[in-house]
């Protein structure tokens, strides 16, 4: 009885314990191409709680890569897009101008990691060991 009490008051359906209705307010898609012109992504941003969150409207497959949260970096949205981008609370983006440069980094390391097969994780490690 307290799980179905729990689930009531905060909007949680049986099956998937995670919230039923999707926050619907108004926002903008943005189109992002891949510098090599080959892959399109959509992303919307939205402030919460001072910080940017990311959603994912649009994004190449990932064809035979594991494409699972973990290792592609993503969460569930709690809006209408399915996904958004993971980041660590003390890395999300404070500005606009800083969420949109995180997001077309996201796409062009998720983009590297399609076509290669080199994980995100990988590439960042090599990016920071370049500097």
């Amino acid at each position: 009885m307290l799980i179905y009490v729990i689930r009531l008051l905060f909007g949680l359906d049986e099956e998937s314990s995670r919230p039923s209705t999707k926050h619907t307010e108004p926002y903008q898609v943005f189109t992002y191409r891949t510098e090599d012109g080959e892959a399109v992504f959509k992303f919307s941003y939205h402030l919460v709680r001072n910080r940017y969150e990311i959603d994912i409207h649009k994004q190449p497959n990932y064809r035979s890569r594991k494409g699972g949260s973990y290792v592609a970096h993503w969460l569930l949205s709690p809006r209408d897009a399915e996904r958004k981008i993971c980041v660590s609370t003390s890395h999300s983006p404070k500005t606009l101008e800083d969420a949109q440069e995180l997001s077309k980094a996201w796409a062009e390391l998720t983009w590297e990691y399609i076509k290669t097969g080199i994980s995100i994780d990988t590439q960042v490690a090599i990016n920071h060991k370049k500097k």
